[in-house]
């Protein structure tokens, strides 16, 4: 399912206007209406959420920003933060599957996998 669709029937089903849910999730609703239609209106260009933008939806639906991303069929997600001129870091399935064992993992675990991709530093793994 796309994060557009998902919105509406969240809304729909919970008889939410956009008004209210950008009340409920801190997010305006010139921005939900173009997450919901996927597009840009005057670009046309598609919308790419941000991961805070994703948390902050998943926070007011009440679910895990995890099972959030689960929902949704392979969508491209800005980890960045809000800038908009920073390239899009697009995520694929199996790049989310290993973020998501390497989430799982004891601290010893992920310090191994660091080490053997270069990464020294892992203080705060």
């Amino acid at each position: 399912m796309k994060l557009g669709e998902l919105l509406k029937q969240y809304r729909s089903e919970h008889d939410l206007s956009l008004r209210d849910f950008a009340k409920i999730s801190g997010i305006s609703n010139s921005y939900l209406s173009m997450l919901e239609t996927g597009r840009h209106p005057r670009s046309g260009r598609p919308i790419v959420p941000t991961i805070t933008k994703l948390n902050q939806i998943a926070q007011a639906m009440g679910i895990r920003i995890d099972d959030l991303v689960a929902l949704l069929d392979d969508m491209p997600v800005r980890i960045d933060g809000d800038a908009g001129d920073v390239p899009e870091l697009i995520l694929t399935s199996t790049e989310k599957e290993l973020i998501y064992a390497f989430r799982k993992m004891s601290t010893a675990e992920r310090a191994i996998i660091l080490r053997s991709v270069g990464i020294e530093n892992t203080k705060g793994v």
